[in-house]
């Protein structure tokens, strides 16, 4: 047997030695590189928390990019008392060699006192025809009432404390200040609804934008000078209405309150306007002060005078 042995190492020397070591190194690289490519850690941020404290759970997976894998799935609890408050999206992160990072995160709490054991979480996938499970390993949480170890008599006892009163801040408060003012705008809106209904006017008026000065003034000379006041022996009342679109005019257009004022007054104000045309400034000074003869003096115009002054008038506004 021992020269059959030799015989037959010798004859595969020969040939075939280097293609079986090359075969038995593919096999080993392939199950090394087979039982790396995928990575499974479950760790928590603290091992010890009191009750009613939140820690921090992350799970991660790191796999090749493109290998179906089933993660697991986990509800409103671990195991026992421990309960999951949160849970984030799983969030992929893209590595070298192909590789893919799987990560998720789980906020929990316990509100019992206690030595707890979170089993190992698993997972599987397929390597071609096997079926691959891989576990972490299990992870201990501890839960305590106080900080005080139970061993620890020297401190003193001390009666529950009441809970604080935190202060009201505007966002609690925003919905009461913003439904109050809607309220009292609500019944503004219905008093003056109703007021409006008894004085038997619209709710909402539209003011109509006023025209312009020259164009008032413009309009009341032509009816002033249609209705042929002078030529009726109305002398006084057609240069009171011809001075008066004459003041309205001023009015609107240099915002003098020329229906207050005296003629002086009148003149004295236009020229602090600004106002700067000599001969426009001396048709209407001739005729306001015409017109004061003819109202306070009882002067009689002839009739070439009153169509005079009419066409100054026109001449001014223009």
């Amino acid at each position: 047997m021992r020269i059959l042995k030799k015989i037959n190492i010798r004859v595969l020397g020969s040939g075939y030695t280097k293609y079986i070591f090359l075969f038995i190194t593919l096999v080993l690289y392939s199950s090394f590189t087979f039982s790396q490519e995928v990575y499974l850690k479950a760790k928590l941020d603290s091992s010890h928390i009191l009750i009613g404290d939140q820690v921090n759970l992350s799970l991660e997976i790191t796999q090749p990019n493109g290998l179906n894998l089933d993660f697991p799935e986990l509800f409103d609890t671990l195991t026992g008392k421990i309960e999951i408050l949160e849970k984030t999206n799983i969030d992929t992160t893209f590595l070298e060699n192909n590789q893919i990072l799987l990560k998720q995160n789980f906020l929990i709490t316990c509100y019992d006192s206690g030595f707890y054991t979170i089993p190992a979480f698993q997972v599987s996938y397929h390597k071609d025809t096997i079926a691959v499970k891989l576990k972490t390993r299990p992870l201990f949480l501890k839960v305590s009432r106080t900080d005080i170890a139970p061993s620890d008599t020297s401190q003193a006892i001390f009666d529950i404390k009441m809970p604080y009163s935190a202060p009201i801040g505007f966002r609690e408060m925003a919905p009461f200040i913003f439904g109050g003012l809607i309220f009292v705008l609500f019944i503004f809106a219905v008093y003056y609804f109703i007021k409006k209904k008894k004085q038997d006017q619209p709710f909402i008026t539209i003011k109509k934008p006023l025209e312009p000065a020259h164009i008032i003034a413009l309009r009341e000379l032509d009816k002033l000078k249609s209705e042929k006041i002078w030529q009726q022996n109305k002398v006084k009342l057609y240069y009171t209405r011809l001075t008066g679109i004459i003041r309205i005019y001023l009015e609107g257009r240099y915002e003098i309150k020329a229906m207050e004022q005296t003629t002086e007054e009148i003149l004295l104000s236009l020229l602090d306007t600004g106002f700067n045309d000599n001969r426009i400034f001396s048709l209407l000074k001739d005729m306001l002060n015409f017109a004061d003869l003819v109202k306070f003096a009882k002067a009689r115009p002839l009739p070439d005078e009153n169509e005079a002054n009419m066409l100054n008038a026109y001449i001014f506004v223009n």
